[in-house]
């Protein structure tokens, strides 16, 4: 196991050899206080700005708990002692409890084989060296509720703090959690909870909705809730939730306490309006803190649970990935001591405990090894902490939506008693191990199925029935499934039109599954069961509300299969009421579509283009003359090699906000990038020759200050699918924090087409491990590329064929012979014979190229050269052309205009413009042949006072020539 402290926010430059293990755990200069007082924050900064003679530089940054009244302060640590500083915070008389800012680290380690196992802790069957039944019996909790709702109807939410979400992964997207009460992207803090524009969840870093692009957060929220029976994927323990993304910015404890005042905003909001406002968030899970770290250190953190619990919310901690006894050891969060903490460690499947422990402080164990989750690309196996936790909390939410009326009832009127019901449910169900009495609480393993038997037989004698599933099977008819409590045998049916007074009811009915009749096609039901008992009737359902069939609708679940790089096969659900469909397509970059009809739910595509990017989109005809057509879908054909079309193994930054790869340069080819974690540049943007040196260079950037890094480089030369090879890491420098460079050479034996390039880039501080091709790097950054390894080196030819096809005074047109072998592009130069500095024009595409602003009368030279893909050519050899001399308005004595002295002149020649009317472009000095032998060029303003140096010219007659846009004004020189 691989574990990296995250260090946030250090200034390097006051660590020191002597540097204690408090100050190693904290932000430097950062003090955590819950205040007294509406002005206690200016009191504090201004009582406090000296210590004696000595200015602490004391400030307030910012409130970070509304609810607590938490406050951030900074102060300067070179000034006064931390110990000291914060002595004299906790002293201050608006001051309740103060602490300090503490680093946080996640939770999570990386298996050495990322395909073992799958989903393994639902239902395990002892495949694999796993023990039968090492699992949490998901399998049976599910025939009593897949999650969603509580009995009265309430959606239940569970609000995960982390890096972020995939906001369109296929599997997570349907339960993510929106606030319906706020309109997206208005301004406006439309339901009045402190938050404007909060659609989406909250982004303590960048305050707004922006909690994309997340990675460990999406492995977390997989075991919540990635969405079941809907053909896709996998499952969480949940089918059917609600999941409320917060995204920290940094993992510290400031924004650890400022994150879960959104959830606690969202609940109280909740509990206030009776469920009209807010979110019914139930449970928050934080897959990240602290190691050995002593409780008494944080009460405003500990605190902080107490607050969410009274409102009815749980909170689930990871505890240590580190094999320790958090009782001698401490732990943050899992030791806190509040009856709200639920502390979660990692179970293997055999039912091994891995991973922090602790009898008291630690309670209960989850599967947390080699677990198969959701990831940002798609789905992976990870272990570590951080998903034992996530996978409790997700049971927490599963008991919230058990067929008990009572329970959901009591939710809403007393929630901080539900919540300790649902905490003492969940560990009075757990799987007891002999193996575990010494290490949890509990002496044992979450059991889902176990927790909801409890809160069942409590529930009162007569429960109703569960699990109830709904499908329309036509127009007019329906099948309803559902599953008996024990000792049950007939249920009480009733169901009616939406929206209508009056119910259908079906009285006695013995079984577990009815087909209604004789339904209105196109039409919304809402249905509700109830159990009839020996002596009573319990309570009905929460009515379920569907749609027969019969609706002409849009096109739904494309599928697309891939025979070859230029067919694709797309299949979709047959429309009710629809025989006509029509398939458009178009390359991307085209603009017109083209249109093929078919009357079957499927077409084939043929003469695609390899490798190449598409859209298209599907229309069906209505039987009421009604089309319909889906959003536009993408897709790309295969042919592209090894780069895209290899599954290669996961690595990216999960802590990429303060040092990222800024660009990447390879043989002068030049890719920039933004902070994302992980990039992936999928057009082939590099060529690399073989047996060629080839120069690499990268550039780290940075929020704040800079740090050393660790930097690497692999490329799949044999395509393989990895870059575990010994001649596949191409690039490994020593740490540094600026550009760094160097040079590989690609093998002969390297395979060719292209391939998949991975750039790391990892923090190097505190003796911090170099990465590896699959790691997850905490601090940092990973970058791919596709790259071009091509059959042999390509040629790049000299441009041949110079010709001058128009010369006048101030202009010429320049020709050669196009195509040139290999060129993309071309650069031209050109000069006067007698200058020594070129004029370049770089990225010609093709001749032929026109100069202006020429001085008439003069002799130039220019050559040109090819700009291929992976290399230039040599320059071509030079040719000649004069321009034309120039007829307009000249006199050779201005006196009064144009003074030039002295005249004759051997060393210097002052030339004096005075009030000249034109705008002199430049001055020159010609021979009496039109030869240049001089010129000075003037840019948007001429200069009156000019100073030439003529010693060098041999004795004899010259022209000085003043150069407008229009006119040419002459005088004679004599050198001597």
């Amino acid at each position: 196991m691989k574990k990296i402290v995250l260090i946030t926010g250090i200034l390097f430059g006051l660590l020191s050899s002597t540097i204690n293990a408090q100050q190693s755990t904290h932000i430097s200069g950062n003090i955590l206080a819950r205040l007294e007082g509406k002005h206690a924050p200016e009191r504090i900064s201004r009582d406090l700005a000296f210590s004696g003679q000595t200015a602490t530089q004391l400030r307030t940054v910012k409130q970070i708990s509304k609810f607590m009244n938490i406050w951030l302060f900074e102060f300067d640590p070179t000034s006064i002692s931390e110990n000291e500083m914060l002595r004299l915070v906790k002293a201050h008389p608006n001051v309740l409890e103060a602490q300090f800012n503490h680093k946080i680290e996640n939770r999570e380690t990386l298996p050495d084989d990322p395909n073992i196992g799958l989903q393994w802790q639902w239902k395990n069957n002892g495949g694999g060296n796993a023990t039968a039944d090492a699992d949490v019996d998901a399998e049976l909790a599910w025939d009593i509720t897949t999650g969603g709702l509580t009995a009265l109807g309430d959606t239940i939410v569970v609000c995960v703090v982390d890096d972020g979400i995939a906001l369109n992964h296929p599997d997570l997207k349907d339960n993510l959690w929106v606030n319906h009460g706020e309109i997206q992207n208005d301004g406006i803090d439309n339901d009045n909870n402190g938050y404007i524009d909060d659609y989406n969840g909250w982004n303590i870093n960048s305050d707004d909705d922006n909690v994309g692009n997340g990675s460990h957060g999406v492995n977390v929220a997989g075991m919540i809730g990635a969405k079941g029976n809907n053909g896709v994927g996998i499952t969480g323990i949940n089918w059917n939730v609600k999941i409320m993304t917060v995204r920290y910015g940094a993992l510290v404890e400031s924004e650890v306490i400022e994150a879960y005042d959104y959830p606690l905003a969202m609940r109280k909001l909740y509990n206030i309006t009776n469920g009209n406002e807010g979110a019914f968030v139930v449970v928050t899970n934080s897959s990240w803190g602290i190691d050995n770290a002593d409780p008494a250190e944080f009460p405003l953190w500990c605190g902080y649970y107490d607050t969410l619990g009274v409102n009815g919310i749980l909170s689930c901690g990871a505890t240590t990935n580190g094999n320790a006894d958090v009782d001698l050891v401490g732990d943050m969060p899992t030791a806190c001591p509040s009856d709200y903490m639920i502390s979660v460690g990692r179970t293997t499947k055999d039912d091994s405990v891995q991973g922090g422990f602790g009898a008291t402080q630690v309670d209960l164990g989850a599967p947390g090894v080699q677990i198969y989750t959701t990831s940002p690309t798609a789905y992976t196996t990870t272990t570590g902490t951080s998903f034992s936790s996530p996978l409790v909390a997700g049971i927490v939410a599963l008991m919230y939506s058990a067929p008990c009326a009572d329970l959901a009832s009591m939710s809403k009127t007393n929630p901080s008693e539900a919540a300790l019901l649902i905490k003492k449910y969940l560990l009075d169900g757990v799987d007891k191990k002999a193996n575990m009495t010494d290490k949890y609480l509990t002496g044992g393993r979450a059991n889902a199925f176990n927790s909801l038997q409890l809160i069942l037989e409590q529930c009162g004698a007569c429960q109703a029935p569960s699990n109830i599933i709904v499908t329309a099977t036509s127009d007019t008819t329906a099948k309803i499934s559902w599953t008996l409590p024990d000792s049950v045998e007939m249920v009480k049916i009733q169901y009616r039109l939406s929206g209508t007074p009056d119910w259908t009811n079906i009285d006695n009915y013995q079984g577990f599954a009815i087909s209604l009749d004789n339904l209105t096609g196109c039409t919304e039901y809402e249905i509700q069961l109830a159990s009839y008992c020996s002596d009573s009737l319990s309570n009905f359902t929460t009515p379920i509300v569907f749609k027969t069939l019969g609706c002409c609708t849009a096109v739904t679940n494309v599928v697309l299969n891939f025979t070859d790089p230029t067919v694709a096969e797309l299949n979709w659900d047959q429309v009710f009421g629809t025989d006509q469909y029509f398939v458009n397509y178009k390359i991307s970059t085209e603009l017109n579509y083209t249109e093929l009809e078919t009357n079957t739910n499927q077409y084939k595509l043929v003469n695609l283009l390899p490798c190449t990017n598409y859209e298209y989109f599907i229309k069906n005809i209505c039987k009421n003359g009604d089309t319909i057509t889906t959003d536009t879908f993408t897709f790309k054909t295969k042919g592209c090699g090894s780069c895209d079309e290899i599954v290669y193994c996961e690595s990216f930054g999960s802590e990429f906000q303060e040092e990222w790869i800024s660009n990447v340069t390879l043989d002068g080819v030049l890719s920039d990038s933004e902070n994302d974690g992980y990039k992936f540049f999928e057009s082939p943007s590099f060529i690399l020759n073989k047996d060629n040196p080839i120069s690499i260079s990268i550039t780290p950037s940075y929020s704040g200050n800079s740090f050393d890094e660790n930097f690497r480089a692999w490329i799949d030369y044999n395509q393989d699918g990895d870059f575990d090879d010994t001649d596949e890491l191409v690039f490994d420098p020593g740490a540094d924090n600026k550009t760094i460079t160097g040079s590989f050479i690609v093998p002969t034996t390297a395979l060719e087409g292209t391939t998949r390039m991975r750039i790391s880039m990892s923090f190097a501080g505190f003796g911090a491990d170099k990465p590896e091709s699959c790691d997850e790097i905490i601090f940092g950054e990973v970058e791919d590329y596709c790259v071009s390894i091509p059959a042999a080196p390509s040629v790049c030819a000299i441009p041949v064929g110079l010709d001058t096809l128009v010369v006048e005074a101030t202009d010429a047109k320049l020709q050669w012979s196009h195509p040139t072998q290999g060129a993309t592009s071309y650069t031209l130069e050109y000069k006067p014979v007698s200058a020594s500095t070129w004029t370049v024009i770089a990225n010609i595409l093709a001749p032929p190229v026109s100069l202006t602003s020429l001085i008439s009368s003069t002799l130039y030279e220019w050559r040109i050269k090819s700009i291929c893909l992976a290399d230039s050519s040599d320059y071509s050899e030079i040719a000649n052309f004069k321009t034309e001399n120039k007829v307009g308005t000249a006199t050779l004595l201005f006196s009064n205009n144009i003074h030039i002295y002295p005249n004759p002149v051997s060393g210097l020649l002052n030339v004096d413009l005075n009030d000249l009317a034109l705008n002199p472009t430049s001055i020159s000095i010609q021979d009496l042949n039109g030869m240049t032998l001089f010129e000075k060029r003037f840019g948007s303003e001429k200069s009156n006072k000019n100073l030439i140096d003529v010693s060098a010219l041999a004795n004899g007659m010259y022209l000085i020539v003043v150069q407008s846009d229009e006119d040419r004004y002459i005088q004679k020189l004599i050198k001597q």
